[in-house]
């Protein structure tokens, strides 16, 4: 089914209809009338515009055509600064895959190589932790051998390892070979929270 996305317009508070809990809401915000404005792009909801009065009114059809026109402009502001966010964090990803490739280039050093690539993803992206696996020398399991941000130092000092094939997020990409992306850590049933990162989400 479709949704219809249209404005919703209060001319009084205690004439409304509403149920008391919505009407009390309002009433503790100020609103005794007034419109709200849904900004629509495409088929999703983006936002909402809301104007309200401290007193009854009634809107003319001109006034909701001027607030529909504000809210059309909002929605291509909105648009416009989501696809300009979108290029820059593009342009980000590859201004730091074209770093980590010369710094592979010119450094020699594996450890010190990996210490920059973890440091320059977790510093550019804001990440709250970075980490590098690589396989031990049987290829049976991947260890921890490089981070950056929280709970490096203790991670580092006691590196977490995890078979290949087994019940954690690392052991299922090693086995499948494919990027894994987890939202909601909590809610994944393969995930095992580590008590040094406490504050991990996604």
């Amino acid at each position: 089914t479709q949704l219809r996305y249209e404005p919703w317009i209060l001319t009084h508070l205690e004439q409304s209809g509403l149920d008391s809990t919505s009407r009390n809401t309002l009433q503790s915000l100020g609103f005794v009338s007034g419109c709200i404005v849904p900004l629509i792009s495409g088929e999703r909801l983006l936002g909402l515009l809301t104007v309200s009065a401290s007193r009854p009114m009634t809107l003319s059809s001109e006034d909701i055509q001027i607030l529909q026109a504000a809210g059309n402009g909002i929605t291509v502001a909105i648009e416009r600064f989501s696809l300009l966010r979108e290029a820059q964090r593009r342009a980000l990803q590859l201004e730091t895959a074209a770093q980590i490739a010369r710094d592979t280039l010119s450094t020699l050093d594996l450890n010190t190589l990996l210490g920059r690539m973890v440091q320059l993803v977790a510093q550019r992206f804001n990440y709250y932790h970075v980490g590098i696996y690589l396989s031990n020398d049987e290829n049976s399991h991947l260890v921890l051998r490089e981070a950056a941000g929280a709970g490096r130092d203790d991670l580092l000092n006691n590196p977490p390892r995890y078979a290949r094939g087994s019940r954690t997020p690392i052991g299922r990409v090693a086995t499948v070979g494919e990027p894994l992306v987890l939202n909601r850590v909590l809610e994944d049933p393969f995930y095992q929270p580590n008590p040094y990162l406490p504050h991990t989400r996604s």
